[in-house]
């Protein structure tokens, strides 16, 4: 039986291959609430589209914090995309620092 909301997780690429048991299991000891979730296009266009309509709910973008650069379009306008598709945004930004080179 599942408690509480279901839930999706999705990633590009090769971020999804870290999904595995032990993951889980971190994240939820109820593994029937999460959904799965991997776009046949690795875009970020392509997860907006493969979220749908959000209906209000929330969604977790953990964005990095670009040190040196100019953080580049892609990543506001996937924001924008997610906002124009009813997802509530939650930003959680100091997931990581990637410094840029000089």
């Amino acid at each position: 039986m599942i408690k509480g909301e279901l839930f999706t997780v999705a990633a590009l690429g090769k971020d999804s291959e870290l999904f595995d048991d032990n993951f889980f299991r971190k994240l939820c000891q109820d593994r029937p609430r999460v959904r799965i979730l991997i776009p046949s296009i690795a875009t970020l266009t392509g997860l907006v589209q493969s979220l749908g309509d959000g209906g209000g709910r929330r969604v977790l973008c953990p964005v990095p914090v670009l040190l040196g650069l100019i953080e580049p379009p892609v990543v506001p306008d996937c924001l924008g995309e997610l906002g124009a598709n009813n997802w509530f945004l939650v930003q959680w930004v100091d997931v990581e620092e990637e410094a840029g080179f000089n």
